[in-house]
């Protein structure tokens, strides 16, 4: 959850996720790959750097109605 949170708004990669949440790398990477698999997020390689972001507008929703509970 935390995860798809910080991706709201923006795109980031891995690095800047793991960092901020202080979680191994292999985690992170592991949970993007299944959140990508799901349909819920999205990547582009930009170099090499992959960048993840949300691809189901509803997930935006959703995160929306949490933070206002």
């Amino acid at each position: 959850m935390e995860i798809v949170r910080r991706l709201k708004d923006d795109g980031c990669n891995v690095s800047e996720i793991q960092n901020n949440l202080g979680l191994p790398q292999s985690t992170v990477s592991h949970h993007l790959l299944i959140l990508k698999n799901a349909g819920i997020l999205s990547s582009r390689r930009e170099g090499t750097i992959v960048c993840y972001s949300i691809e189901m507008e509803g997930i935006k929703d959703i995160l929306d109605i949490l933070a206002g509970m």
